[in-house]
């Protein structure tokens, strides 16, 4: 089967960017999605070790629970979360920054007990 290879002006906010075509449906579910074309390569494991070497570190496994990727176990949650998107909340429970924060901002709980008084 060929591949086209063929070179197609896409609008991302106000700015024109060369893309190369490959295949008409993954560019179309791109397009959809908004999500790139070309991802990240599947990091593969060293076979003397048997550990995954992402940016020069060694981790055993790819994906685990976020207690795994808290203590360098393993690099991501199923998710997608990294050690840079997990905290550590006040009762010791590993929950999600962005979700942390936007609930701390977020004060419903308090127009909650502001509307029961």
């Amino acid at each position: 089967m060929q591949q086209r290879k063929t070179v197609v002006l896409v609008n991302q906010k106000n700015k024109y960017q060369k893309i190369k075509k490959l295949n008409p449906i993954i560019y179309l579910y791109s397009l959809y999605t908004n999500k790139s074309i070309y991802q990240m390569k599947r990091p593969v494991r060293d076979p003397i070790t048997q550990k995954y070497t992402i940016k020069n570190k060694e981790y055993k496994e790819l994906f685990g629970s976020r207690e795994q990727v808290w203590n360098d176990i393993a690099y991501k949650t199923a998710g997608g979360l990294t050690k840079m998107d997990l905290i550590v909340n006040k009762s010791g429970k590993i929950v999600s920054k962005k979700k942390f924060i936007s609930e701390k901002t977020n004060n419903h709980l308090n127009k909650f007990n502001q509307s029961r008084k």
